[in-house]
């Protein structure tokens, strides 16, 4: 090797010349290499949405018809990302829906899709049948991840969306009763964005006669403490029966057995054994007028 070494590089210049090619590919390498060890993971899912460290959920607002890893949000995500495509900016105002978007509760997949479904539904009329009333809605989903993990990380993208060129004015969703979503609608009703929880029941998160924790929360169902109170017949069970010292006289002439009532006129009453029965009534004969003397005849 260093034979045929030697037979290409002979002179000191042509040495000098191999030995910085040498140290510049070495150099190159070595900085490609700790750039890649260095250089922050791309965790980017769509646009505004990104997986937070340690975490593969996709967790943020999109409005570009990102389906957050839920195939059953696929289609309605994408009608949404149509629809706000036709919108002008400048002449459109955003609400998002706020949920656990990416939860894998089988029963929480369940009312997302229909929570994202009935908001495009309110979109697409408002938009389309406003006879040209502005501003227009953009709609926009908003994940907090399983179990509303990410919510402080959504929420906060949500009011940094407020005061924008997005012009957030509402969130809607909030379906669930939990601390997250107390916290959750606490920032966001204090940095003046309008929140309109459509399934929570919570008692503490809710406003009161001159008491008004959460200015700008509008609730579709009522607290439960002000829910009338359920009766034994509707939750399931049968009312217990009123014990009573005298015994109803329907009681007594039904436990005696009684001979089938006779034909005869329906004012007659049903007789019994101790009784007789009564006699037919004759039927009544219709009374002769007797002319007057003073009448023609």
């Amino acid at each position: 090797m260093p034979n045929a070494l030697g037979r290409y590089v002979r002179t000191p210049r042509q040495k000098l010349v191999a030995s910085v090619v040498t140290a510049s590919v070495v150099l190159g390498l070595g900085s490609y290499g700790f750039a890649r060890l260095t250089r922050p993971e791309d965790r980017s899912c769509a646009p505004g949405v990104a997986r937070p460290v340690g975490s593969d959920e996709c967790v943020g607002v999109n409005g570009t018809g990102h389906d957050f890893g839920f195939a059953d949000l696929r289609d309605v995500a994408a009608s949404i990302r149509d629809e706000n495509a036709t919108l002008k900016a400048g002449e459109y105002v955003t609400v998002a829906v706020l949920l656990p978007l990416s939860s894998p509760d089988a029963g929480m997949r369940i009312k997302v899709l229909h929570e994202v479904q009935g908001a495009y539904a309110y979109q697409r009329r408002a938009n389309q049948e406003s006879n040209g009333r502005r501003p227009t809605i953009r709609l926009v989903l908003a994940n907090t991840g399983q179990g509303n993990a990410h919510w402080r990380t959504t929420v906060d993208q949500l009011v940094g969306m407020a005061d924008g060129p997005d012009r957030l004015r509402a969130v809607s969703g909030i379906a669930t009763s939990s601390g997250e979503m107390r916290e959750a609608v606490g920032v966001l009703t204090q940095a003046k964005v309008a929140v309109v929880g459509t399934t929570i029941t919570a008692d503490d998160i809710a406003n009161g006669p001159g008491h008004k924790p959460f200015p700008g929360l509008a609730r579709v169902s009522p607290p439960t403490a002000t829910r009338p109170a359920r009766s034994p017949t509707s939750a399931g069970s049968t009312p217990p029966r009123r014990s009573s010292s005298r015994t109803p006289a329907a009681a007594t002439t039904t436990s005696t057995p009684s001979r089938p009532p006779s034909p005869g006129p329906s004012r007659t009453r049903p007789w019994s054994r101790r009784s007789s029965p009564p006699p037919p009534t004759p039927p009544r004969r219709a009374r002769r007028r007797t002319p007057s003397p003073t009448s023609p005849i």
